[in-house]
């Protein structure tokens, strides 16, 4: 009976089931201690509702946890307090294998490696009973995991592994995570030490070199025809500011015999300007040309290669 305005604690289940003192470490949540913890397991045979844990060893009050819904024969690690007898410390180191694969297509040279993102984590046991330890790794998105321990259980961020540390001593762990990337060079910007270099490092082979040899010839042409054009054009703005000069003389001209004489040869001179316009206009139209036809021929020879090589 519970008389009105008070309450009691009713026991629902009151029974033993499995559990292991084990120790947790998240940098994310403590960067240098893992947590003390509780590993248990519900063999109950009933479902166990979450709530507050109260965590006793030899009578004595060591912490607090709290427990979420634990359906029967589930595993959940309880952490209760920080375990000031370890630390954890850790080196990260990254790395690029070789070129493993080679490919030539949409006009790009790709040269595919693998980096490896080396993390160790040192720890030291300054106590003196062994651990059983939980590691909770942030992994690497895109990744994958080359380490030769696997994980205990992977979460949507995480990678938790366990590993035994002994008694006053210190345990390395590495967790070594592989990572895919691409380096992309254009083939149209290819120069002759880049072919000399993918040949000596076989990216591409004795095959390849004659078609890429031939865009740099291409290239060549090209670049003059951009040289040549930017003359002609230069050359064009100097005739616009020579005949703006001519005009405004013309306008500040009278009608006496002297200016007369003085208006023909302006006239004439912007006659000539004229023509030397007209001339610079016929040149870059056809440099135009030459150009757009360069370029289309250039795209058309870098489609055309495609090459692909796995190397050793």
């Amino acid at each position: 009976n519970v008389k009105r305005g008070q309450s009691a604690l009713v026991p629902i289940v009151q029974t033993s089931f499995e559990g292991k003192r084990v120790a947790i470490f998240n940098a994310d949540i403590r960067e240098k201690n893992p947590m003390s913890a509780v590993l248990v397991k519900n063999t109950t045979g009933l479902t166990l509702e979450g709530g507050p844990v109260t965590v006793i060893e030899d009578n004595v009050y060591v912490g607090e946890s709290m427990l979420s819904t634990l359906r029967i024969n589930d595993e959940k690690i309880l952490p209760y307090s920080v375990n000031l007898g370890c630390t954890i410390n850790s080196d990260y180191l990254s790395e690029i294998e070789d070129v493993h694969f080679c490919k030539i297509y949409n006009g790009n040279l790709y040269l595919f490696n693998y980096r490896l993102h080396k993390k160790v984590y040192i720890v030291t046991n300054k106590t003196d009973r062994n651990i059983d330890l939980f590691i909770d790794h942030r992994f690497i998105a895109g990744t994958t995991l080359t380490s030769k321990v696997k994980p205990e259980e992977t979460t949507e961020n995480f990678y938790r592994f366990r590993v035994h540390v002994a008694a006053n001593q210190e345990t390395k762990f590495e967790i070594v995570e592989k990572e895919e990337f691409s380096e992309i060079f254009e083939l149209s910007n290819v120069n002759t030490d880049q072919i000399a270099f993918w040949l000596r490092k076989k990216y591409i082979d004795s095959e390849i070199r004659p078609k890429l040899e031939a865009i740099i010839q291409v290239n060549t042409k090209i670049a003059g025809i951009k040289a040549e054009f930017q003359k002609h054009n230069s050359e064009k703005d100097e005739i616009f500011k020579n005949e703006a000069r001519l005009r405004e003389n013309l306008k500040s001209l009278g009608s006496s015999r002297d200016e007369k004489t003085l208006r023909d040869r302006y006239i004439s001179a912007l006659t000539k300007e004229e023509d030397k316009l007209a001339e610079i206009r016929a040149v870059l139209k056809n440099l135009k040309v030459g150009l757009k036809t360069g370029i289309e021929k250039l795209r058309e020879m870098v489609d055309q290669i495609e090459f692909s090589t796995k190397l050793d």
